[in-house]
């Protein structure tokens, strides 16, 4: 692939320092970085391995491509690596301002089209409507379905995500500046905590993105400081990644419900959040909001960028979790979700996990409209975030790819 990407002449440049080759996406207004070449070889048997590998020894990549000048603090990226499992077409380690993270279902959307479009996959068959595309993220084994004409992307985006369950509800936890606030934690790939913006004073639609923000964070520190995370396969993946706040509209309606991610080191993201999402629908199903294969519609408060999503079926395979703060647990929905208790004082349970699946991004492709790569939103997008201006872009589908060279020199 590298050499196929190859250009012929590079501007004047240290020969001594490396040069990544990447392709800038954005999936409803968030950004994805892809490194295509030049990266460092990614040590490690596993995927998990190598995401401890580069988090130890090659964190100034992700620092250089994450930050300013040549990135901003709500940057995405994506390093392309080989996979241990045989059925993925390709492996993939996240960045973002703080670090690494285990599932991005934005970026799944958009690698899904770069897989395709770049001749990652075996090409789709004459006729082919709908090309397939597995994806092996921290969290698991993630499936595309890429929507596509003569072989090339061509419309819309959905995937199979990983097994997403609710790890607690109606978690009650002192939030400085607010008080006692009760919070629901679930999984997407990534855990989450939810909570209303209403509990915390705030209206997820008008209040200031800075106020919003704030407030997120200080949850997700007084959830993290309260709360012990664990998960059922990988102590990896046991860390709450961030807080997504919401309207309160759980309860099941053919208008979209709004809400807001505030993930990493305060990074906001642009679109609804594809894992979030996921954790958000298994979140509803388990509280009796949301039926099986009941399509959902989920906003973005930044963007007005929508994803869809459904819970599909019930996973059968019973997993041992680890809670080590009692907390008083949801009614439980017989036949549906049911949870066994172990031990006295709540310490030890076993769930069946809600397998959510089909989150879809709805966008009607256009290569005349719509925004060639993330650069072009920054004017009217990347200062709104932690400004006093909210400014919702009319055009924030997902994007055409943009291929750039960045040089890692200082």
């Amino acid at each position: 692939m590298e050499s196929a990407l190859a250009v012929s002449r590079l501007p004047p440049h240290d020969p001594g320092t490396p040069v990544l080759s990447v392709v800038d996406m954005h999936t409803g207004g968030e950004p994805l970085r892809i490194v295509l070449a030049g990266c460092p070889e990614v040590s490690g048997p596993t995927l998990l391995a190598k995401r401890r590998y580069m988090r130890q020894h090659l964190d100034h990549v992700r620092r250089r491509l994450m930050f300013e000048p040549r990135g901003h603090r709500d940057m995405y990226g994506a390093v392309l690596v080989p996979s241990e499992l045989q059925d993925a077409h390709l492996g993939v380690l996240f960045l973002h301002n703080e670090g690494y993270s285990s599932m991005c279902g934005h970026a799944v959307l958009a690698l899904g089209r770069f897989a395709l479009d770049f001749g990652l996959v075996p090409a789709p068959a004459a006729g082919t409507c709908e090309a397939r595309v597995n994806i092996h993220c921290p969290c698991g084994l993630v499936t595309a379905f890429v929507a596509c004409e003569d072989g090339r992307s061509h419309g819309p985006v959905r995937f199979h995500s990983v097994p997403a369950f609710v790890l607690a509800t109606d978690l009650m936890v002192d939030v400085p500046g607010h008080g006692k606030v009760v919070v629901d934690i679930a999984y997407g790939g990534a855990f989450y905590a939810f909570v209303s913006a209403e509990k915390l004073g705030l209206d997820i639609c008008s209040a200031k993105t800075r106020d919003l923000v704030d407030a997120a964070s200080t949850v997700t520190e007084a959830v993290k400081a309260q709360f012990k995370i664990n998960h059922p396969d990988s102590e990896d993946l046991a860390f709450l990644y961030g807080t997504i706040l919401t309207d309160g509209k759980d309860a099941y309606t053919k208008e979209p419900t709004t809400n807001i991610c505030v993930f990493a080191d305060e990074q906001v993201d642009r679109s609804p959040t594809g894992s979030g999402v996921t954790a958000r629908i298994a979140l509803q199903y388990h509280k009796g909001l949301l039926e099986l294969n009941q399509t959902r519609a989920f906003k973005s408060s930044t963007t007005g960028s929508v994803f869809t999503g459904k819970a599909v079926r019930l996973s059968m395979t019973e997993t041992p979790f680890q809670v080590e703060k009692s907390t008083r647990l949801p009614s439980l929905r017989s036949q549906d979700y049911l949870i066994l208790l172990r031990g006295a004082g709540y310490k030890n349970f076993t769930s069946l996990r809600l397998h959510v699946a089909e989150v879809k991004f709805q966008f009607n492709y256009s290569g005349e409209t719509q925004l060639p790569c993330c650069e072009d939103t920054q004017a009217a997008l990347w200062r709104s975030p932690h400004g006093e201006e909210r400014r919702p872009l009319a055009n924030t589908h997902m994007s055409e790819p943009s291929w750039k060279q960045l040089q890692l020199t200082s």
